[in-house]
């Protein structure tokens, strides 16, 4: 799916229609799965956590209009999803329900959660646009070379390429997974 930027994505959720939603989903789903995994949550809750903070922004972009001079959405969205979390995790406490959310999680551990699972998914993002922008055999190259970490020497005889060209390939996706993940997270 190529990505579209932040700002004009939200701007078109406020505007309604299914296919900014499914956009959006398609997006940001998979990543609030993981937080709410990483924060501790299993089974159900992930995805109670998950449907929880969609129904809200639902509901928010209703009459939302996003002002960059306001914060950021990566602010705004880790607000709800932690504030979610923190809810779910207190009300099943009170209620004496059994949970796999540790009693000892404190903000700064899911902050810090937040924060490495936002950063994967901004290179996750990036490395799925750039497979699409550059040549299979740049990609390949710069996926064993860097990724996978093969020795050049193997990547070069595999691919039938100079070993000049493996680290160039490095050197061309690298720099433009930087330019895409720069964009991405300036909202």
């Amino acid at each position: 799916m190529p990505l579209t930027t932040r700002s004009s994505l939200l701007a078109r959720l406020g505007e309604g229609g299914d296919d900014p939603w499914r956009e959006f989903d398609g997006l940001y789903t998979p990543f609030l799965l993981r937080v709410a995994a990483r924060c501790g949550l299993a089974g159900q809750d992930v995805d109670e956590a998950v449907q929880m903070v969609m129904v809200d922004l639902h509901r928010t972009f209703a009459t939302f209009r996003y002002d960059r001079n306001k914060g950021t959405f990566k602010a705004y969205l880790r607000k709800i999803m932690l504030t979610t979390i923190s809810r779910m995790m207190r009300q099943r406490q009170r209620a004496g329900t059994p949970s796999a959310v540790p009693s000892d999680a404190t903000d700064n551990a899911m902050e810090a959660m937040w924060e490495q699972e936002y950063q994967q998914h901004l290179l996750h993002e990036a490395l799925n646009q750039v497979r699409g922008e550059v040549e299979p055999s740049t990609y390949q190259a710069f996926d064993l070379y860097a990724l996978q970490e093969v020795p050049v020497g193997e990547v070069a005889r595999f691919l039938n390429l100079s070993n000049d060209s493996v680290y160039q390939a490095k050197t061309r996706v690298t720099a433009r997974l930087k330019a895409i993940v720069a964009e991405l997270d300036g909202e």
